[in-house]
């Protein structure tokens, strides 16, 4: 007897009825039923799972319910119970003998890795970087990825000012005709080589050193290049300490056919003849991408460029060869290769002053100013997917380097008589390695996303750097002379730096998530060497003719935490971050020359903070990122005019004093976008970007509070427009870009033409 009370207890009823009849009629056909429940990692059940059951002699197949289970009719044993379901991981599992209790099976989500981070388009030549790529997380950044065949109309004429037109705020610098060395700077820090910025290849770092020396002389040639990312000053905690953010040259790779492919690029650039003389430069590239097996392949890419430049005394000859390979061992693990080296030597014109300029700015003074650089990069790494849903990724680098610069060092007002040149050489060894864990996984409660990063890097560099005097021909020969009297100093700076860095994503819901992250770094930075001072009075007479010994060692732990942002809703984000940022000090800054710069004993390292937020939207054909920044910069280093005591009878001497000046603050707003127009037979992509910045000393001891950053424009304005028509493409850049100053005085005008306000 029984009482049924609503008809939801009836249907619960009749249900449990009909499969109560069912296992009846089963065990009565086929002997045995099996019953089990599907779900997936999260526990949740997944509906309609497709069950078969296999014997050497039988097969038999069910479609599962919408709450995950399902029961077979088993007729003999052993045998193979297989389940797959759309969107997952198909799994079997071998049954012996018969069982009574209910089975539960999990299965796996169905995800694909791809090694590169941007989707392949016709028509975006940018995209933002994905929340996670290859190790890396950039959720709730500023970012932006640039695909340079798409960007440039003409491959062979590489320029800077066109490439990063779309990087809103960039302050370039462009000291030669052909695109052979990057000066770019962000958020009011200085564009010389891009010290502010941590210059990776594949990831992996090719600045000269990237904590005591930073500047990057080598830069991959762009035609070897797939994609260019920028990552704003949050990338901190991820790569380094540099205040700009990340800069990322991903190489092409071998593109997964099993056919040759093999590209050669001719092109050459001429300018308007200067008195009858041509000048332009050529430009050669081949590369070529060759598999080696069905899951492996290379490759390879050399490039050499020659000139005669755009100004007198400015030639210049630059070969690059680059070579990478991939295997693809299984479907969970991948090795990876990389060697790059580059020679370059260049003639360095310059010597002028202001009223010079003015009168012909392709004019030079200088015949026998030379620089070389030869670079060597290369490293392995590995990418493991682990059975625990770990990603892991590795690598070990190492950056075998040298440059020489040799010519006459005097100011641009002063004349260069053809006496002994002046000779800097430098010779750098180091080598990095980054371990990185990501982790994935659903936020049950919340239904967002999460994700995990761990990771370790460090660094072992041995550097030297050498100053003195060769001889007085206007050849580029770098050898040193002996000399009775004259500055000089030979110096190693041995280095150390490891680091271990956390940084997650919490999805609090759908929509929103948080990206929290901290990172620590234990770092020695040394020098030990030895310089010579000379003194002289105002004939030329010899005062002081010294050899000094110098040494400084540094230790020092430091702690950087973030803490970011975002919020999706379809197409559209709003995002930002807050990062403390860390500069170590720079060979430069301890250094002693002898050139009039002295260093304050006391100088100390750099501090600062980065804060973004930004609104960005993307659709088919029409992408824009608006964002407004604040960095703050505390005891910013920099030059300083000052006066020191001297031996009589001078009894004072002008130097330059490097130290802490007052802190920084730069605020500013970036603005990119770009919109694609298809027409019936043809296509236009236009595109650029717009930054306003305001730099500013704030508090200090210096009496420069109040006064502009140098290297901040007031502004930046790039833009262009490109036409494609069947075979034909036409392209128009356009820049602005506002005036700066060049040293912490502001000062307008000074007689050495070395510092003063570049205008708009």
């Amino acid at each position: 007897m029984f009482e049924m009370r609503g008809a939801g207890n009836f249907w619960k009823m009749e249900n449990s009825l009909v499969l109560f009849c069912a296992m009846l009629c089963s065990s009565f056909l086929f002997g045995q039923t099996l019953q089990g429940k599907v779900i997936a990692e999260d526990g949740f059940p997944i509906p309609y799972p497709s069950i078969v059951w296999k014997t050497q002699s039988t097969e038999s197949n069910v479609l599962g319910a919408d709450d995950g289970t399902f029961q077979i009719g088993i007729e003999e044993f052993p045998g193979t119970l297989s389940c797959s379901a759309v969107g997952y991981e198909a799994t079997k599992k071998s049954i012996d003998n018969p069982t009574n209790s209910p089975l539960v099976i999990v299965l796996n989500k169905l995800t694909v890795e791809i090694n590169q981070a941007l989707i392949e388009s016709t028509q975006s030549s940018t995209e933002w970087l994905p929340s996670l790529s290859n190790g890396g997380l950039y959720r709730g950044m500023k970012s932006l990825a640039i695909r340079p065949e798409a960007t440039l109309s003409v491959p062979g004429e590489v320029q800077a000012r066109n490439i990063f037109s779309a990087i809103a705020g960039a302050n370039i610098w462009e000291s030669d005709a052909a695109g052979l060395q990057l000066g770019i700077g962000v958020r009011g820090l200085s564009p010389n080589r891009s010290a502010y910025l941590s210059i990776r290849q594949d990831g992996v770092p090719i600045a000269a050193d990237p904590l005591g020396y930073p500047e990057a002389y080598y830069t991959p040639p762009l035609q070897m290049v797939e994609a260019i990312s920028l990552v704003s000053g949050a990338a901190a905690l991820q790569y380094g300490s540099q205040l700009g953010g990340l800069l990322n040259f991903q190489m092409k790779r071998w593109n997964g056919h099993d056919a040759v492919d093999l590209t050669c690029l001719i092109s050459a650039t001429a300018y308007l003849p200067e008195e009858r003389e041509y000048r332009g430069n050529q430009h050669v590239a081949i590369q070529a991408s060759l598999p080696t097996s069905a899951e492996s392949g290379l490759f390879f890419a050399i490039d050499n460029k020659t000139g005669t430049g755009w100004r007198e005394n400015g030639r210049f000859k630059s070969t690059t060869f680059h070579i990478n390979g991939i295997q693809n061992i299984s479907e969970d693990l991948t090795i990876r290769e990389h060697i790059s080296y580059m020679t370059r030597e260049e003639q360095q014109p310059g010597g002028l002053t202001k009223a010079l300029f003015d009168s012909s700015p392709r004019f030079s003074t200088r015949n026998r100013n030379w620089f070389s650089i030869d670079w060597f990069v290369g490293g392995i790494g590995i990418d493991f997917q682990t059975s625990s849903r770990w990603k892991l990724n590795a690598d070990l680098s190492t950056v075998v380097a040298n440059r020489k610069s040799l010519g006459f060092l005097g100011t641009p007002d002063r004349i260069d008589f053809g006496q002994e040149r002046g000779l800097i050489t430098a010779d750098f060894r180091s080598i990095t390695w980054d371990l990185r864990g990501t982790r994935t996984w659903k936020n049950n409660v919340s239904g967002g996303f999460n994700a995990l990063l761990i990771g370790s890097q460090g660094l072992r560099g041995d550097n030297q750097m050498r100053q003195g005097w060769a001889n007085d021909s206007d050849n580029a020969d770098f050898t040193f002379v002996e000399l009775l009297a004259g500055p000089s100093s030979d110096t190693n700076f041995p280095n150390y730096q490891e680091s271990f860095f956390a940084q997650g994503i919490i999805g609090t819901s759908p929509r929103l998530s948080l990206t929290p992250g901290i990172r620590c770094e234990r770092i020695r930075t040394s020098m030990r060497g030895e310089y010579r001072e000379v003194a002289t009075d105002l004939n030329g007479n010899f005062l002081e003719d010294s050899i000094f010994n110098t040494r400084d060692s540094r230790s020092r732990v430091v702690i950087l935490p973030g803490i970011g942002f975002s919020w999706k809703e379809g197409l559209t984000e709003v995002y930002g971050n807050a990062v403390r940022n860390f500069r170590a000090i720079n060979f430069s800054d301890i250094q002693l020359t002898g050139l009039g710069v002295v260093v304050d004993p006391n100088i100390s390292d750099e501090f600062g903070a980065n804060f973004d937020v930004g609104f960005r939207r993307r659709t088919e054909s029409f992408q824009f990122d608006f964002s407004v920044y604040c960095l703050l910069y505390k005891e910013r280093i920099g030059l300083m005019p000052a006066i020191v005591e001297a031996p009589p009878p001078i009894f004072q001497k002008a130097i330059f004093l490097r130290n802490n000046l007052n802190d920084a603050r730069t605020l500013g707003i970036e603005l990119s976008i770009s919109k694609q127009i298809e027409l019936d037979d043809a296509m236009i992509n236009c595109g650029g970007s717009i930054g306003i910045a305001r730099g500013q000393y704030v508090d200090g001891d210096s009496p420069i509070q109040g006064n502009e950053l140098e290297f901040v424009p007031d502004y930046t304005c790039r833009g262009n427009v490109m036409f494609t028509k069947d075979r034909w493409n036409i392209q128009l850049h356009g820049a602005l870009t506002g005036k700066q100053f060049t040293d912490a005085t502001n000062g307008e005008y000074t007689p050495t033409a070395v510092c003063g306000e570049i205008p708009a």
